[in-house]
This record gives structure tokens, sequence and C-alpha cells, in this order.
């Protein structure tokens, strides 16, 4: 179909409304392809062709148009005979002579990206397939050139890195990492892998820049933003005030991004409680953690979290009377805190009465927090023979690895290095039972007296140590 120059926009505009009116007309998409011809409009030409083809597959006049005018196509055909031939510079010049004709030209964009990955070029191995994800999201080829190493050797480099990562030899899993990354500089596993080093070491901003490289090939990778927002939130911890302010703003932002995308994952809601926790709004630092609890009851972390939080909230608001307090949720924790607040205050029998009540209604995910408030409640009042009975009950009690954190919170400050790591070491509340009972059977001076002084001594210490703090 052919148009008279000078009335190609007219032709444009009553080609368009055809299309308007019969949304499958496939001579206005000729004759709006004629136009795109005389304009030297590639990727339209491309784009009408592939519409025509789909409302009218063997139109022959079309496919001649195809096979005359797609130029993209053609010179892109050409560069993959020449790259097959391992003409690489030949290959590479038909290339980019199909993206001046269409920049987003899919095909050309892989098949420069498949010549740097040949010559292990990372930097433009990222720069053309990331050009292909912004144009088709999860195009697996893509996916595969930008995570697969072009060396199987330095696959086999990571693996033993994870092994001895895995092992906890942190040095040489660094350095076999590295290793890695230095036959070929873009292997994002080898960079996941120095990112967890990082955050066991501590060393945040190593986090940034290794979980960098991972959220540049994957923006939406969960363990990578995670980490990007715990390092945030710890550096935040040591910065002067002013800038520590920026830098949890920046972490609730982080957050907030990652619970948009997967609000299930890990303990985002509790890390998100922690930065109310650090702008010193306890109560909505409590709000955020009972809300990750709501969604993963027995997550050790987060419920020891809930108690430390409780725990600063209680010596915040200890001399005020519960009617000044600011409202709380009515649960089980809630009053586990009101009833360490009346212990506190030696209101013995009114924080009895509710520490047996919450026995009774099991209202919180342990009993051994309760159990251990008992032992303190008793010592107060100069029973040590209930005092270490309702000790018993804590450690007779453990059966998962949450009750014995609990207990291993309130007896931590003397352990010994070693009985840190084997604790640490051990799965499972039976093995954490075990070494409850040989931990304070070595430290108990006289094995035969039906109450080890030992633990009541410990205990003891605690208490007066609470009471020193309310002054």
């Amino acid at each position: 179909m052919c148009v008279p120059l000078k009335k190609w926009q007219a032709a444009e505009i009553a080609y368009r409304q055809a299309i308007i009116f019969n949304k499958k007309s496939i001579e206005a998409r000729k004759g709006l392809c004629q136009i795109a011809l005389h304009s030297q409009d590639w990727p339209a030409v491309d784009r009408l062709i592939d519409e025509i083809f789909e409302i009218s597959p063997g139109d022959k006049e079309t496919e001649i148009l195809y096979e005359t005018y797609s130029k993209p196509y053609q010179i892109t055909i050409q560069g993959d005979s020449l790259r097959i031939l391992r003409k690489w510079n030949d290959a590479e010049k038909s290339y980019k002579k199909a993206l001046k004709r269409d920049a987003n030209f899919k095909p050309a964009l892989m098949g420069l990206g498949k010549i740097a990955y040949t010559r292990h070029n990372w930097k433009q191995v990222k720069r053309w397939f990331l050009q292909v994800l912004e144009l088709q999201p999860g195009q697996e080829e893509a996916i595969y050139y930008l995570t697969t190493p072009p060396d199987a050797a330095v696959l086999h480099t990571v693996k033993r890195a994870d092994s001895l990562f895995a092992a906890g030899n942190l040095k040489q899993a660094k350095r076999e990492y590295k290793r890695a990354l230095k036959k070929y500089a873009g292997v994002i596993s080898a960079f996941r892998g120095l990112g967890r080093i990082a955050v066991r070491e501590k060393y945040w901003v190593k986090v940034f820049l290794r979980f960098d490289q991972v959220l540049e090939i994957f923006p939406d990778d969960l363990e990578a933003r995670y980490n990007e927002a715990v390092a945030y939130l710890e550096m935040a911890k040591f910065s002067p005030l002013l800038n520590s302010d920026k830098l949890l703003d920046i972490a609730e932002e982080k957050w907030n991004q990652l619970m948009q995308i997967d609000s299930t994952y890990s303990d985002v809601l509790y890390q998100r409680a922690l930065v109310e926790k650090l702008r010193d709004n306890l109560t909505g630092a409590i709000s955020w953690t009972k809300r990750q609890l709501r969604l993963k009851p027995d997550l050790a972390k987060a419920n020891i979290g809930l108690l430390k939080i409780n725990r600063e909230f209680l010596y915040r608001y200890q001399n005020v009377d519960i009617s000044l307090w600011p409202r709380l949720s009515n649960d089980g924790w809630t009053y586990y805190i009101i009833g360490k607040y009346h212990r506190r205050r030696f209101r013995l029998q009114q924080a009895e009465r509710i520490f047996a009540d919450l026995l009774v209604a099991h209202r919180l995910p342990s009993d051994v927090p309760i159990y251990l408030a008992l032992t303190k409640l008793y010592i107060q009042k100069n029973d040590r023979n209930k005092a270490y009975e309702a000790y018993q009950h804590v450690q007779s009690g453990i059966s998962s690895d949450l009750d014995a954190e609990f207990l291993f919170e309130a007896t931590k400050y003397i352990f010994t290095d070693k009985e840190l790591k084997d604790f640490h070491a051990l799965h499972g509340g039976e093995n954490k039972q075990a070494f409850f009972y040989t931990f304070w059977g070595k430290r108990n001076p006289l094995p035969v007296a039906q109450v080890d002084v030992r633990v009541i001594e410990h205990f003891l210490r605690l208490t007066i140590i609470s009471r020193c703090l309310q002054r």
C-alpha cells in the first residue's frame, strides 16, 4: 500500500482511527508499517509486523515485508553466524549495527552478552544481559549467563568455599571466594558468600559492598535486602545521634520495602521492631514484635527479643502507676510484665497470683519465663526450698530450643567461652536440657543437698542487681 509523502501524517491518523473501529484491521497496520518504513522507525516496523502475524500468521505480503525490511533481525542472524565461527569482532559489529536500528532488540543484546561471556568480560556481560532483563524480567537465558561462571573450575572453588563456611572456617572460606572472583569477576554466589562472612564478622560496610553486587542482578533478592537492612540498623547503634537518626530512617525504609516483597521472610517484623526500640519507642517495638510472633509463634529470636524489650519497658515504668502506663495489648506477655511489676514493688501475693494464672492458662509460648519469675519471687520471700522447686520446673520443663533460650538468657552471664560455644552448637530441647543439668552439676558445691545453693545464689544476685537498678 503506497502513501503519498505529502499526506503521510493525515494517513497515519486515518489508519489509527481504522484500528480503533476494527482492532484486527490488517490493512490499516500495513499502511502504518509503510509510514514507519518511510520514517525509518524500525522498532515500529517490527512491532507492526508482529501484530499482523498475530492476526494473520500466513500473510504473504507481510512475510515479504519482514524478510525485506526487518533489518535488525537480518543483521543479528549474520552476527550469530559470525559468533559461532568465533569471529567475535565482526559479530560484535553486526550486533551493534542491529542495535542502531533498534536499541532494544533483544537478540542483538543477547549476542553481545554471549561474546562478553566467552571473553570472561564480566563488566560487559552484566551490561548487556541486564538490559535484556529490563526488557524481559526473568528471562532465563540472561539469568543463566549472569549467574553461571564460564569456567567450571570456578564453581568447584565456590563449592569448596561454601563447605568451609558451613564448617565455620571463615578465614579459608573468604580466601576461596576471593580466588573464585579473581578467576571471574562475576561469580554472584561468591559475592553472596563473602556477604555472609561479613555479617558473621559484623563488618557492615563490607556487607553493603558484597550484597550490592547481588542486588544489582537480583533487585528483589530477599537475603541481600535483609542483610543490607541489618547493616543500616547495626551501624545506627554506634553512630552519632544525628547520623543515627538518618541510618534508622534508611533502615525503616529498607525493612518496609522487604515487607512489601515478603513479610513472612525470616524475622523481618521483629527487625522492624528493633528500629522502634533504637528510637526509644518501646510500645512500638512491643507491637511490632507481637506482630512477628502472631506470624511465627515459636521464633526464638523474637520471643527473647520481646522478653528484653519488656524488661526495658519495666525499668522505665516500674515507679509509675499501671493506670498511667502506655496502652498495651491484652495478652499473656502484658500480664507477665504486670506480674513482674508487682514483684519488684514487693506486692508478692499479687505477682504470685498472676504468674499462677499464666501457668494455668498457658498464655505464653513457654512456661520457663514464668517459673524463672517465681524463682526470684520466692527468693524475695526468703523461701529457698520453693525457689529451688520453681527452678526445677524450669530445668525439667525444657522441651524445645525456645525453652532453653529463655533459661540461657537468665544464666548466660556465668557461662565460660567453651560453654557458650558448646551451647550454641546444640540443637533440640533434650540436648540443651542435658547441657543445663551438667552446667549446674559441676558448679554445685554440695551435690547431696536438697537445694542447689549455687542456683539459688545466682538468682539471688540477679534479684539484688534488679533492685539496685530500680533506684
